[in-house]
């Protein structure tokens, strides 16, 4: 998990890196000033980004490629989310950018609708003659003072102008002569003594014989004043008119020359308008196709771990590893669950393995033992499962039949019977018994080998399980042909001994028959 933490951070920084970046080339195309200087830098960023994380899918889809060959625990399932997850996030990301282009599109055609265009033209008209209105108005304003002006003294010009200048609103009045000089003025602020000279052009052509009207900023507001210049023909002297203009027309105006002029610079960039915001939202798209698919990595191996783990415990716990342990996830759900299932499986087959192992020991140990016992006995013993085979034997069994019994274990009595004749009276003689189930019995069999007779003591009994039920026969024979030689050879000895007693007192056979003539007669 931590491993997966530490590799994920840096791509969650590259991603908001690239999301920032767009976002800001988003705001930089939506702003034609800012365009040509942030919207270059902007994009390469926004192409490296797209480009690293493009380099680490690949490196991804190698990784998962390589796994899937290799058939790493896994891979498969991973490689199946993945292509799931993708295939259900490029659906709806593509359905978004197909409609979103079209939208965006018609909305950029929409700004230059030919309507559009002649309403800016018309407010744009609209503006000029409003203000051609106000400036018409203002000149017609002079004139009027002007021909005021005509019946009064030089001397008298000044109070003449102040007058005039109050009941006209103007907020300056002016008089020059031929050379430019100041004859009188009057201005609305009483502190200003030296009036707004004309330049020499506006002058220039007063003189031949046009009548001057302009407007020009005034004030640190910008705020737009009309300045109105005529010409006294009879003294030669030059009247110059400034009159302020409402700020609600000055402030429509400059609105309408700003949308008109922005209107204009945005035709321009029409068709790079709509190249650039196609490009921006295609690097959307692709941006939101490669974080998907990362994403799609990154939770389908982040899915797919647990299991991961479980199935490669599950190939070294069938390869004998009984001591493997899973790392436990940090998320308590079903897998998480389950990993701590399979701990606790292994444990508990370790712990039957141990103990496994233990009791096979013990066996082992017992077996050892009483094949050491068996090995030193001098009765054959033997033992049958219950469907007659033979299980074990002894040395000495080995010995008393003459034959390597090692070669018929696992093999059916029939087997041995079929080795030789005196094995096969051998194995009729205790089949019976056994056929018939019998707890214990003891029998004598004789056995006719070439060099003579063979008697064997055979004892056998019945294994069976605490229910009673017949598991096998366990079988021990005796040869005791020499203890029967033995007994006979004594027996015989003993008949010699006593006849040669008698031989040696011959009396005894006439005290027998007086004793037996004695005992009739007295009867």
């Amino acid at each position: 998990m931590r491993r997966w933490r530490g590799g994920a951070l840096p791509v969650f920084g590259l991603l908001g890196l690239v999301l920032v970046s767009l976002h800001l080339m988003s705001s930089a195309v939506q702003n034609t000033e800012e365009l040509s200087r942030l919207f270059v830098p902007l994009l390469i960023a926004s192409m490296l980004g797209l480009f690293t994380l493009l380099i680490l899918i690949g490196i991804n889809v190698g990784r998962l490629l390589l796994n899937y060959r290799r058939k790493v625990a896994g891979s498969r399932l991973t490689l199946r989310m993945v292509v799931v997850f993708v295939v259900l996030s490029l659906a709806p990301v593509t359905v978004v950018y197909y409609y979103s282009q079209q939208f965006l599109l018609q909305g950029i055609e929409s700004w230059f609708d030919v309507k559009i265009d002649q309403a800016m033209e018309d407010a744009l008209g609209l503006s000029s003659a409003s203000l051609d209105l106000h400036k018409r108005e203002r000149l017609k304003y002079t004139q009027v003072i002007l021909s005021e002006l005509s019946g009064s003294s030089v001397a008298g010009l000044s109070l003449s102008l102040g007058d005039m200048r109050e009941k006209f609103g103007a907020s300056e009045l002016s008089l020059f002569d031929g050379k430019g000089a100041v004859v009188a003025m009057s201005n609305v602020e009483p502190t200003i003594l030296v009036p707004s000279h004309p330049d020499a052009s506006i002058l220039r052509q007063v003189r031949e014989g046009s009548n001057f009207v302009g407007l020009d900023p005034h004030g640190e507001g910008a705020q737009l004043e009309v300045r109105v210049v005529v010409r006294d023909h009879e003294r030669g002297l030059y009247l110059q008119a400034l009159y302020p203009t409402s700020t609600s027309i000055a402030n429509l105006t400059e609105t309408v020359q700003g949308a008109y002029n922005s209107y204009k610079e945005l035709a321009y960039l029409r068709d790079s308008l709509k190249n650039t915001f196609t490009l921006a939202l295609a690097l959307v798209l692709l941006f939101s196709l490669l974080s998907a698919i990362w994403a799609a990595f990154f939770s389908a191996r982040r899915l797919v771990a647990p299991i991961t783990d479980i199935a490669e415990g599950t190939r070294a716990v069938a390869a004998g590893d009984y001591d493997k342990q899973l790392p436990l996830p940090n998320v308590r759900d079903e897998l998480g669950f389950l990993a701590a299932s399979f701990n606790d499986m292994t444990r508990r087959i370790a712990q039957a393995r141990d103990d496994a192992s233990a009791s096979q020991r013990l066996v082992e140990a017992q077996r050892a033992y009483l094949e050491t016992v068996l090995g030193r006995l001098s009765s054959g013993v033997m033992a049958f499962d219950a469907a007659g085979r033979i299980q074990t034997a002894n040395q000495a069994a080995h010995d008393i039949l003459k034959v390597e019994l090692d070669r018929y274990l696992g093999l059916h009595l029939d087997e041995l019977a079929n080795e030789s004749a005196q094995l096969k009276q051998f194995v009729d003689a205790i089949r019976e018994p056994i056929l018939a189930e019998m707890r214990e019995w003891r029998e004598e069999v004789k056995l006719f080998w070439g060099q003579g007779r063979q008697i064997l003591l055979c004892r056998g009994a019945q294994l069976a399980q605490p229910n009673d039920e017949s598991v096998g026969y366990a079988l021990v024979f005796d040869d005791i042909t020499t203890l029967i030689k033995a007994q006979r050879d004594a027996a015989w000895g003993e008949v010699a001994r006593r006849l040669a007693h008698e031989i040696k007192n011959p009396l005894t056979p006439i005290q027998l028959s007086a004793e037996r003539l004695r005992h009739k007669y007295l009867n």
